[in-house]
């Protein structure tokens, strides 16, 4: 009973839940709001709960109101979602290791959007029987409104990311329009290659990671970046050999684009061992340097545990990418260390020397300053500051 107390109490969907109350709580604020309305506490003398609990559309209330209340309810909660995703990813980085990261976080996130749907149809039952005077039947129809404009709402946000091969709900080809317009350029983008882009029985890769390198060179990229590794890959010697011959060939695939494959690592490369032999080492030995470059991160580096001037000195040449941060130890969460504004680390690494170091002997020619957590201070703020010491370092 005790340790099933005990993983329960670690399980990611409470951990999330009661992380919610620990940081950015002033989101929060947004859920009191419409609990309070909900249960009549919130404006009820100006019929607020009555907007949610019976909802008129041209003085009818009906399936087709109620639709727009689940709509609307579930934009907000989707909303809650890809904010919370935005601010807490870095809490939970193992998710970059699944497939479909974005939709584990929503099943994993659930905890506090069911309460409020318990409580909601709770309030619509009472408030439809008690004070509206409806049938079962009348209720029921409500209930079926909302539920249908509410998964019409989670259906519209997840195709918004990239499905049916489009970028925010952006073709390829318009995204990159859109690029032009703004006068940017998107050398790498990441998406984790796994099981779902490699057919074993065809031995070869499925439509869904051609497209990916596809409309990848299509958006003017230069590199097609995979940002972890499945967590049953990493786990299995044979399979991880396996998924680096096909990163080789994941390699060929982008050099008929004119691209190059590579890999971004995290801290697990670095403090996971297989027959005991690190991870990153399995990796970089196995790989061939023409077909699989590396986007070194040198903050997720030092969090498992490795020194990165020691890495690009065991393999100069590999590096064309670094993200680029100084770290200081970190307060909460669950690593070490998180990012600082650059030259202000606790000393943990030398950040102008590994600069030069990768420009000098790891091949690197992108230069990505990552900069995920800011000790108070604004995050436009700290970026100006990191850029104006990046150009007295001599880049532009």
């Amino acid at each position: 009973m005790k340790k099933f107390l005990v993983g329960f109490w670690y399980s990611m969907p409470v951990q999330l839940f009661f992380l919610h109350f620990r940081k950015f709580q002033i989101f929060l604020i947004f859920w009191y709001v419409l609990f309070a309305t909900i249960n009549g506490h919130f404006l009820e003398k100006f019929g607020a709960n009555s907007l949610f609990l019976s909802p008129e559309y041209f003085n009818n209330v009906n399936l087709l109101s109620a639709a727009f209340v689940g709509l609307a309810i579930g934009i907000f909660i989707m909303s809650w979602n890809i904010t919370t995703f935005i601010l807490h990813h870095r809490e939970f980085q193992f998710l970059a290791t699944t497939a479909q990261p974005f939709l584990k976080y929503c099943i994993n996130n659930g905890i506090l959007p069911i309460i409020f749907l318990v409580n909601y149809f709770s309030e619509l039952i009472y408030f439809g029987t008690y004070r509206e005077l409806m049938s079962a039947a009348e209720i029921t129809l409500l209930i079926i409104g909302f539920l249908g404009g509410f998964f019409l709402a989670i259906f519209i946000a997840f195709v918004y990311f990239y499905i049916n091969r489009k970028f925010y709900g952006w073709s390829a080809q318009e995204f990159k329009k859109r690029l032009d317009d703004l006068g940017l350029k998107m050398p790498s983008g990441h998406t984790v290659m796994g099981k779902p882009h490699w057919d074993d029985s065809k031995k070869d890769f499925t439509d869904l990671w051609r497209y990916t390198v596809e409309d990848a060179a299509t958006c003017g990229q230069e590199f097609v970046i995979s940002p972890s590794i499945d967590m049953g890959i990493r786990k299995d010697k044979n399979l991880l050999l396996k998924y680096m011959d096909i990163f080789n060939k994941s390699g060929e695939l982008c050099q008929k684009f004119d691209m190059k494959f590579g890999y971004h690592n995290h801290d697990f490369e670095f403090s996971e061992k297989l027959e005991g032999e690190l991870l990153y080492d399995i990796m970089l030995n196995s790989t061939d340097p023409k077909l699989v470059t590396q986007q070194l991160d040198i903050g997720n580096m030092i969090n498992g545990g490795g020194v990165p001037s020691e890495v690009m000195k065991k393999f100069p040449g590999r590096f064309v990418s670094m993200h680029v941060k100084d770290e200081v130890p970190s307060k909460a969460g669950h690593e070490k260390f998180e990012s600082t504004i650059l030259g202000k680390g606790s000393g943990q690494i030398d950040v102008q020397a590994l600069v030069k170091l990768g420009d000098k002997e790891g091949g690197t020619k992108h230069f990505i300053i990552e900069h995920e957590s800011y000790q108070g201070l604004k995050p436009l703020d700290c970026m100006k500051q990191n850029i104006a010491i990046m150009r007295g370092w001599g880049y532009k």
